[in-house]
C-alpha cells in the first residue's frame, strides 16, 4: 500500500532527527541534509553535516576551473603532460571518460 502522502506530519516522539547546513561551493547553493535514527543526538548529526560541508569545499579546491591552484585547472593548463591528482580527481575524470564515450561523445 502506498504512503497517505496527505496525511499529518509524525508527532514530536515519532519524529525523525535532522539537521540542514547550506553553504556556497562551486558557485552554486549546497544544502545538506543529515536524516539519523532517533538513538543519534543532535550533536551527532551536527558533526556528520559539518563532515558534509568540509568535504564539499575540499572537493570544490580540487575541482573548481574557477581556482588556479585546483586540480583541474592544473591539468586544463598541462596542455596533455602527465599530473599526479588525487584519487577523488581521478575517479572524476575516469567517470566523464566513461560518460563521454557512453553518450557517444554528447557529453563533453
Amino acid at each position: 500500500m502506498a504512503p497517505d502522502l496527505l496525511a499529518p506530519p509524525a508527532s514530536p516522539s515519532t519524529a525523525v532527527p535532522a539537521v540542514a547546513r547550506t553553504t556556497r561551493v562551486m558557485s552554486c547553493r549546497a544544502n545538506v541534509v543529515v536524516v539519523g535514527e532517533p538513538s543519534r543526538s543532535g550533536q551527532q548529526l551536527d558533526g556528520l553535516a559539518d563532515h558534509a560541508i568540509a568535504r564539499l569545499h575540499q572537493l570544490e579546491q580540487r575541482w573548481s576551473r574557477f581556482l588556479p591552484t585546483s586540480e583541474v585547472s592544473l591539468l586544463n593548463a598541462a596542455g596533455g603532460v602527465a599530473l599526479q591528482v588525487s584519487d577523488d580527481t581521478a575517479r572524476l575524470v575516469t567517470a566523464l571518460v566513461q560518460s563521454w564515450h557512453a553518450t557517444q561523445g554528447a557529453f563533453d
